[in-house]
């Protein structure tokens, strides 16, 4: 039985009573693991819109279209007075390509597929700021292969350091 050092603390968690020596030595080394060590992950978010940004665009109420000054329909925007635009984000993760087996658990629903997971899942652990990102997510491309999620993302924890754990899945895109 070892002695508690007398300036040693105790934080309650989600992952229950840490004291914050061990858990500042596994931030430290977790975000070596995740910053300097982890492969970056392109998360695809909803589209935006932006307003057309040709000066020269104007909408046309007989036409009902954006024209711009030659009388022509506005090449910026295609005549709807904005442009879609595609947004993403990258963050560093810790990736995980499995194709060990594994059996049903709480996260797997009755209606999916179980056996071995093939190269076409992958396991990805990233800072808790991604949680949000992620949840909202269109997909994600992780070493140049498109995938979405197979299971809603969740938050693992060692006292009050938090992580950003999901399963993705390949698609076709």
């Amino acid at each position: 039985m070892g002695l508690i050092n007398s300036l040693q603390t105790f934080t309650t968690g989600a992952s229950g009573v840490v004291g914050t020596v061990a858990q500042t030595t596994f931030k430290r080394a977790m975000d070596i693991v995740l910053v300097d060590l982890g492969r970056d992950i392109t998360v695809h978010l909803r589209e935006g819109r932006a307003p057309c940004a040709d000066p020269n665009c104007s909408f046309d109420a007989f036409y009902k279209r954006y024209m711009g000054t030659n009388g022509q329909v506005c090449q910026t925007c295609k005549g709807q007075g904005f442009y879609i635009e595609p947004r993403y984000t990258i963050y560093k993760a810790n990736i995980r390509w499995s194709n060990k087996p594994f059996n049903k658990g709480e996260d797997i629903q009755e209606d999916q597929s179980i056996g071995r997971i093939g190269v076409n899942f992958v396991r990805t652990k990233t800072l808790d700021t991604s949680f949000d990102d992620i949840r909202d997510s269109i997909g994600c491309t992780i070493d140049g292969i498109n995938v979405e999620l197979f299971r809603p993302p969740r938050k693992i924890a060692f006292g009050n350091v938090y992580y950003t754990v999901c399963w993705w899945k390949a698609v076709n895109r």
